[in-house]
Order: C-alpha cells, then sequence, then structure tokens
C-alpha cells in the first residue's frame, strides 16, 4: 500500500474517532510530514483524496479542516 495511503487512513480514522471534531484543524502540512516521516508531496496526495472524499476541505492559507458533513453522516458513508 503507498505511504500516501496510509496516512490517508490514519487522518480518517482518526476524524471518525473523533479525535478531530467539525471544522477542527488538521496539523500543518509540515507537521504532517515531520510526523509520517514522509515528503510533502506525499502528505499533499492523502490530503487531496481526503478532501475528494468530502473528509475535509482547505481554506487558503489557513490550513485544512475536518468537513462537519462527514462527522455528522459517518464519513465512511460518503
Amino acid at each position: 500500500m503507498p505511504l500516501y495511503a496510509d496516512i490517508m487512513n490514519q487522518l480518517a480514522g482518526d476524524i471518525e474517532s473523533g479525535k478531530y471534531g467539525p471544522d477542527a484543524s488538521l496539523p500543518s502540512e509540515k507537521e504532517l510530514c515531520a510526523t509520517f516521516k514522509a515528503s510533502r508531496t506525499c502528505v499533499r496526495q492523502a490530503l487531496r483524496k481526503l478532501q475528494e472524499r468530502r473528509y475535509v476541505y482547505k481554506r487558503q492559507g489557513s490550513g485544512t479542516f475536518v468537513n462537519p458533513i462527514s462527522v455528522k453522516r459517518g464519513a465512511r458513508s460518503i
């Protein structure tokens, strides 16, 4: 399994478990790179996939945030 998929699954699990609540900010790309020992490209791909699956949304200049809709419905059902 590619590293970006591992990162994506870990973050999705954290969102589903309630570690990150609705509209909560995820760690920065730089922090995620350090946590997962991955390149920024890899982290960005994981975040892009989470955004496609509606787990998160991005605000330019502010970061990546948990989509409240995914928390209410149960993100796996989207």
